[in-house]
């Protein structure tokens, strides 16, 4: 058995290295115990000590894409389970930016390509990115279109999109500064900004934790941490569009489409802003604090 190399890191909001232990859980394919901790300072919580960059570089091969990685839950070549959310995200991306109709999309690591699927059924010019080759291969197959490169590659340097998204990626990356700053770089003057990710003061209480994958889901985030990275990069945060990807939107019964549960939803949302904010709606982001035109 070999050994894995592991990196001490501090915090990548405000570079503090003082933190409490949190949890602890053994890996998939690694069956070390690894430490997960909550920043003292602002409260970001990570996995300290992680894997090596190389090592984290290495998960990500054809076993993971088929679900044999350290993510058992998902096999991208034959996945397609979540058409509702995608279809709740494309809902909560109009009423953001308004209709999706012609407008430059950007799915990052966009995996199966699903959404950029879905965003194209409401005729919005959307995009894939990703550089894993399984992930290339798998979109290819479906026709769905790619810009294969990686994320900081230069040849991206010039694009602009009216709605980025990131769904269950940003808990993969080493740096959500640094992620998120080249989010904002890719965003037009009144970009829409979605990250998709699961809420710490949830998905640690669930039996078992099934969530946490601390090899490769390296950073953990509630609302009030997400919208301190946004601020951190110079992203306006919008508490204001309805997440319909959050709980409280899936357990509450109506059509998709319906006033009344929208209402009802938002009226939860804002309860739980005020009274629990670590377990209310993720928000989203935008370029600046302008309406969208």
């Amino acid at each position: 058995m070999r050994e894995y190399g592991f990196v001490r890191v501090g915090c990548d909001f405000c570079g503090s290295n003082e933190h409490r232990v949190v949890a602890r859980k053994r890996g998939a394919l690694i069956t070390s115990e690894f430490t997960i901790v909550r920043c003292a300072k602002c409260g970001f919580i990570f996995v300290n000590p992680r894997l090596s960059d190389a090592e984290i570089a290495r998960l990500y091969d054809d076993e993971y894409y088929a679900g044999r990685g350290f993510d058992r839950t998902v096999a991208y070549d034959t996945q397609d389970k979540d058409e509702t959310k995608r279809a709740d995200i494309a809902a909560m991306l109009s009423e953001a930016a308004g209709s999706l109709r012609a407008k430059r999309c950007l799915d990052v690591g966009c995996g199966n390509g699903y959404l950029v699927s879905e965003l194209r059924k409401h005729e919005a010019d959307a995009w894939g990115q990703d550089s894993s080759p399984s992930a290339l291969s798998i979109c290819r197959t479906r026709n769905v279109p790619v810009l294969p490169y990686d994320l900081f590659d230069a040849r991206l340097d010039g694009e602009r999109f009216e709605i980025v998204t990131a769904i269950e990626v940003i808990e993969h990356v080493i740096s959500p500064t640094r992620f998120l700053a080249r989010l904002r770089e890719l965003l037009a003057p009144n970009g829409v900004l979605f990250i998709g990710t699961g809420s710490w003061e949830l998905v640690s209480r669930q039996p078992g934790a099934p969530y946490i994958m601390p090899e490769g889901h390296i950073c953990y985030f509630t609302p009030t941490t997400l919208a301190r990275f946004f601020e951190k990069v110079g992203l306006t945060v919008d508490w204001k569009t309805l997440n319909r990807t959050w709980i409280g939107w899936r357990v509450t019964p109506g059509p998709p489409h319906s006033r009344l549960r929208a209402n009802v939803v938002r009226a939860m949302a804002r309860v739980a802003r005020s009274t629990m904010p670590r377990v209310g709606p993720f928000p989203l982001a935008r370029l600046s604090g302008l309406p969208p035109q």
